[in-house]
């Protein structure tokens, strides 16, 4: 360690140092901005807390409701599955940005292989992985639909869609045939895995929240008017939850 207390944002992603070509280093004094997972109920109102303290950049609920990724300071690579209580955790070591399969059991993520990027399966407790496609480019994954068909991720400020396969590592899928979604690198399923919600800039370059058919093969519907992002679906579909600044809406679920 060469300096302790230095400040950092979540939500910047950095601490606030810097270092000169002569190796003189200035610092901005301080301690993490770390974020508190909080749970709300449907009138606004702070019901409960999860988890240890995390940067605030990516919590994704278990199917089952009782487990949490989430991006920790406690972990060297900074994901690990966290009980909801938070009374035990389970690191992810190497693995960047997984996504719950819907069976609670397994995770997705991604591998950069030389000029591709692997999309496997593996057990949340460990255990071999299953290549089940393979990308030409890669931003991060979004979604994974319930069914484990196809894969929402992005490319850059491009949303992209593409369909998985079963096949094991033996016999290793051959690179996916992306299909363009949205100019917007926010999307998720709709729980049925019929339609998609992400957000795309409108006028003025404001972002707000749209809902399309899935497969792409009908026209969107533009569920805001003022702004929004981060749209998520509720767990039956009826509903749909984005954020606009730090204020949390509900818009119906577009179907």
């Amino acid at each position: 360690m060469v300096v302790d207390g230095v400040y950092s944002a979540y939500e910047l992603g950095k601490a606030a140092f810097s270092v000169s070509r002569n190796g003189v280093l200035a610092w901005t004094a301080g301690r993490a901005g770390l974020a508190q997972l909080t749970w709300f109920d449907r009138k606004g109102n702070a019901a409960g807390t999860g988890g240890p303290s995390c940067t605030g950049e990516i919590a994704r609920l278990s199917p089952d409701e009782r487990h949490v990724l989430l991006n920790t300071v406690a972990e060297h690579d900074g994901f690990a599955i966290v009980e909801q209580k938070g009374s035990g955790q389970v690191a992810l070591p190497g693995i960047r940005k997984p996504l719950w399969m819907a069976d609670g059991l397994h995770i997705l993520y991604a591998r950069k292989d030389g000029n591709i990027y692997r999309v496997v399966r593996r057990a949340i407790e460990g255990g071999a992985e299953q290549e089940l496609a393979r990308l030409p480019a890669l931003s991060g994954l979004m979604d994974v639909s319930r069914d484990a068909k196809a894969l929402l991720y992005k490319q850059g400020q491009k949303l992209y869609s593409a369909w998985l396969s079963s096949t094991s590592m033996d016999g290793s899928p051959g690179i996916a045939q992306p299909q363009w979604v949205a100019d917007s690198v926010q999307g998720r399923f709709s729980p049925d895995g019929r339609s998609v919600v992400y957000s795309a800039v409108t006028t003025g370059g404001r972002l707000d929240v749209f809902a399309q058919p899935f497969p792409l093969n009908g026209l969107r519907t533009q569920l805001t008017s003022e702004g929004g992002r981060d749209a998520v679906w509720r767990g039956d579909g009826k509903e749909i939850v984005y954020r606009k600044d730090k204020t949390l809406y509900l818009a119906a679920g577009g179907r």
